[in-house]
């Protein structure tokens, strides 16, 4: 069954429309063509515009839905060849997907509405916040497969993004930055005291929390970034200039340059490859994660972890609930007072120290096996100092009929058996030493010696049962 369009716009036939097609193809069967012209131009036309206001009564109700809508048109306004396919055969519908991406992003730059970002095998995920209303899109990687007439409109919607707004809704230029004047007519909100602490402690959290997004949105101004050819220029484009930072690349590459590679104010330039031949001294050499790892951390990081050559910190994701326990937390955010944990380069030797469920049973019985080994020791030692020490009394008592007669006689021999028996000490005590380690091997050995196993008797009413069954097989 067709499906009549006006305007530019398709839509389902109800059961009105139905019955209008029955007619008109009973008409034309009985080739009537003056009542089939005037059912044509009768037509009834159905606007859409109420429905649309019922579901979306105010602007936040829009925001709260616009996720999917958003990356829906901007897949639609990439894919490549969609101009030869019969896409609703309306040509504007392609167009109409590439401009309102640009548009939103246009608001996003303006705004300074940005928030998190994050890399990922589907593509850049970009999270802004409208009235209090988040809203996340994916921007697809750009692909070698694309045609030239694509990379055309690619270089054209990027440089519009490079590109200030310069007039407004009612049509009259806008100043350069407002940014000054929204954050003053914003800063200021009404309280009303009250005698309950918690209200005193929500006001001082909200006013944290503004003075943390106010910090954000000039987190790259004062900054001029130089793109290399091999970045993804939309996404860094979009990501640099949402919080204030000045954006450019090759003139002759690509349309929509500010400033020249050789200009020496620029402070910072974006390079993906391992080495670069010409430098300036006056400015870092970064890779691109380090945009996306400072916007989520909400502050500059340190350039050295990400310049040209250096493996690069873990990439994590910031839209991962914190609250919940399961998820991979990194070394540097579990103690972030330990600079060594946020060298990249002793990462990978630190998750090798963290020990699962299974090592930490295994070092519970090493510990219990080396506890028990050190109570037969205390054991054994004990025992044998005991046995020495009855000893030492024995030959005491036979020899002190001896010590006494001398003494009485001279008391320069008295100091010489002094010496001896000194000496006699530490043989003994050589002795006992030795005693010890003889007597561990000994116990060593004991436990390392393979018993000889011992045959269990066969009842001889079994073997019987085994020998009649083999002779039955």
């Amino acid at each position: 069954m067709k499906v009549l369009a006006k305007n530019g716009l398709r839509k389902t036939p109800n059961r009105l429309e139905v019955a209008l097609f029955e007619k008109l193809k009973s008409k034309q069967e009985l080739h009537d063509h003056i009542a089939k012209k005037k059912l044509k131009t009768n037509f009834p036309f159905v606007k859409l515009n109420h429905i649309v206001k019922e579901r979306y009564p105010t602007f936040i109700d829009a925001l709260r839905d616009l996720d999917d809508a958003l990356t829906l048109c901007i897949l639609i306004g990439r894919l490549p060849g969609l101009k030869r396919q019969r896409l609703g055969q309306d040509k504007g519908l392609v167009d109409l997907c590439q401009r309102l991406p640009v548009e939103f992003m246009h608001a996003v730059i303006h705004a300074r509405a940005l928030r998190k970002v994050f890399i990922s095998i589907k593509g850049f995920y970009f999270q802004a916040e409208f009235k209090g209303q988040k809203v996340t899109w994916i921007i697809p990687h750009l692909y070698g497969h694309q045609v030239v007439d694509k990379e055309i409109l690619h270089s054209e919607r990027v440089a519009a993004l490079n590109m200030d707004i310069s007039v407004n809704a009612s049509g009259m230029t806008a100043p350069p930055s407002t940014l000054d004047q929204e954050e003053e007519e914003g800063a200021d909100f009404d309280y009303f005291p009250t005698n309950a602490e918690a209200d005193a402690e929500k006001v001082e959290a909200y006013k944290r929390d503004a003075e943390k997004v106010r910090k954000l949105k000039r987190l790259f101004e004062g900054l001029k970034v130089f793109l290399n050819r091999e970045v993804p220029r939309e996404p860094l484009t979009l990501a640099l200039r949402s919080f204030g930072a000045k954006v450019s690349w090759d003139k002759n590459m690509f349309v929509g340059a500010t400033f020249p590679e050789d200009d020496e104010t620029i402070t910072h330039q974006i390079v993906d490859r391992p080495s670069i031949g010409k430098q300036y001294i006056s400015r870092y050499y970064v890779q691109p994660q380090w945009v996306f790892d400072s916007i989520n951390a909400k502050e500059l990081v340190p350039v050295e972890k990400y310049f040209l050559g250096v493996t690069l910190p873990p990439h994590l994701s910031p839209f991962i609930d914190t609250t919940k326990t399961e998820h991979y937390v990194p070394p540097e955010a579990e103690d972030p007072e330990n600079e060594k944990l946020r060298d990249p380069k002793n990462i990978q030797t630190l998750s090798k120290v963290r020990k699962g469920p299974r090592q930490l049973r295994q070092a519970q019985v090493e510990e219990e096996k080396k506890k028990e080994e050190e109570r037969e020791r205390e054991e054994l030692e004990n025992a044998k100092k005991c046995s020495d020490t009855e000893e030492e009394d024995e030959e005491e008592g036979e020899s002190g009929d001896e010590e006494d007669q001398s003494r009485d006689e001279d008391d320069q021999s008295g100091d010489e058996e002094m010496d001896t028996e000194d000496e006699e000490e530490d043989e003994d005590e050589d002795k006992l030493k030795q005693k010890e380690k003889e007597a561990l091997r000994k116990e060593m050995k004991k436990k390392m010696a393979v018993k000889a196993g011992k045959e269990t008797p066969v009842d001889p009413a079994d073997a019987k049962i085994e020998i009649e069954g083999k002779g039955r097989y």
